[in-house]
């Protein structure tokens, strides 16, 4: 038996470029969040204890698992914000 692998076509690479891009953005999100929480909380340890509790602002959801679209990381940041200016 021989196996062959079909080469991608254009339309195939770009779009695999474009879900990789996506990817990227969150993946800056995530890493921008993450180095504000732990800014703001003071130690590693605590910034992820944060990131992993439902919070009832958030309709008891965790702020991590608000980091997988780029509004979810706008609203993270804004709830730091004030977090960090004492509105919270």
């Amino acid at each position: 038996m021989v196996l062959t692998m079909k080469k991608p076509d254009e339309a195939s690479a770009q779009a695999y470029v474009r879900t990789t891009e996506a990817h990227a953005i969150d993946l800056d999100g995530i890493v921008t969040v993450t180095a504000r929480a732990i800014e703001i909380f003071g130690t590693r340890e605590k910034a992820i204890r944060w990131l992993r509790t439902p919070l009832p602002s958030l309709s008891d959801r965790t702020p991590l698992s608000m980091l997988n679209t780029a509004d979810g990381i706008e609203h993270i940041e804004e709830v730091l914000g004030r977090i960090e200016r004492g509105v919270w």
